[in-house]
């Protein structure tokens, strides 16, 4: 890549897109919002990835935010904030993925790694872990892997997603995560050990001395059927609105409600700020599977076509306007927050609507 500045602040030095080094002296490279750093790497050559040029100066790679693909990392003479020391790749707001969200690689990290705060993001497309540092080539079902030759402590969330119409058994283990030692665990895991998935499965999170793995792949009874027989309602159809309270039955599910109380408490919610509009709800996980939600916006509540509709996407992370979050509480229950944050621009109002069909 070529040299750069960020802010007069970070310098990236590189002669392609294989590696990125940080300048002379004390230089600050900070990843932060929804900023994206794909860092090619040929396993073949003898340096390269992302690394420090000087083990004397004050050289800080900072992860707050967006989304880092990096093939390889040395982080010998790298250190996570100004403060810190040298040797550990600090995870503190990004996400991490190995091979970029929806296809599977592998991030190699010389040295330490503390996964603080932020997301792994890991995805799978079949039980080999993936050797090729960087991003394997589609189809050879693989599995995401970090890799660290040093320490890793966990932290922050684990985001797994299942890709390439790829179904494991019950069977299968996969190794996300090796190191020379393993401590601590990820803070989304259910009271069990467990990581949902959309769509009501989830993996057991088992920690080893060395390694990360997944195993246990199960499939919980979700969806609207199973929801709704839970309630004992004078109709239980999607369409219908048993408590009188003006939400249909599928919206109900979406948000989470009783569809036995009449309650308008979690209906989504439109707010602003000196410059967005913002839509917000909370949905139920399993919803974003076997229902198609839809955000559509007026400035005079009878013309909702001028303004393209937006479509929720399924799974976690920022999209355009939206930005959905990770899964919380236990499966097949958890829920996530989903939040539309549309320009100002020159609309002096704007209203929003949520639509939920069901395939």
């Amino acid at each position: 890549m070529p040299n750069t500045r960020y802010g007069a602040k970070a310098r990236i030095i590189g002669v392609n897109r294989r590696q990125a080094t940080l300048g002379t002296g004390s230089t600050n490279f900070t990843l932060s919002g929804t900023g994206k750093l794909i860092q090619r790497f040929n396993p073949g050559a003898a340096s390269g990835g992302i690394n420090g040029r000087q083990a004397s100066a004050k050289q800080v790679f900072e992860l707050l935010g967006g989304t880092l693909v990096a093939g390889r990392i040395d982080a010998t003479n790298l250190r996570g904030s100004i403060g810190g020391t040298n040797g550990t790749l600090v995870n503190n707001g990004s996400t991490i993925a190995p091979g970029d969200v929806g296809s599977t690689g592998k991030t190699t990290v010389a040295g330490a790694v503390n996964l603080a705060s932020g997301t792994l993001a890991i995805d799978l497309a079949g039980t080999i872990g993936a050797s090729t540092s960087f991003k394997d080539a589609a189809g050879l079902a693989k599995n995401d892997v970090l890799a660290a030759t040093g320490a890793v402590t966990l932290g922050g969330n684990l985001s797994v997603n299942l890709i390439d119409s790829f179904t494991p058994s019950n069977s299968d283990i996969f190794t996300i995560v090796t190191g020379s030692a393993i401590s601590n665990n990820f803070l989304n895991l259910t009271p069990d050990g467990r990581i949902a998935l959309v769509g009501g499965a989830s993996f057991k999170v088992n920690v080893t001395a060395t390694s990360v793995t997944l195993t246990d792949y199960t499939v919980t009874a979700a969806g609207y059927a199973t929801w709704i027989a839970r309630f004992t309602v004078a109709d239980p159809s999607m369409g219908a609105d048993p408590d009188g309270d003006g939400i249909k039955n599928l919206m109900e599910y979406v948000l989470d409600g009783n569809p036995g109380v009449s309650s308008s408490a979690k209906l989504p919610a439109l707010t602003t700020d000196p410059t967005h509009f913002i839509f917000s709800y909370t949905r139920r996980v399993d919803s974003a599977s076997d229902t198609t939600q839809i955000f559509e916006r007026s400035t005079n509540l009878s013309d909702w076509t001028t303004h393209t509709p937006i479509t929720i996407p399924t799974t976690p992370g920022t999209t355009g306007f939206v930005t959905v979050g990770s899964p919380s509480g236990t499966a097949p229950d958890q829920t996530q927050t989903v939040s539309i944050s549309i320009p100002k621009d020159s609309d002096p109002k704007l209203f929003g609507r949520l639509v939920v069909t069901q395939p």
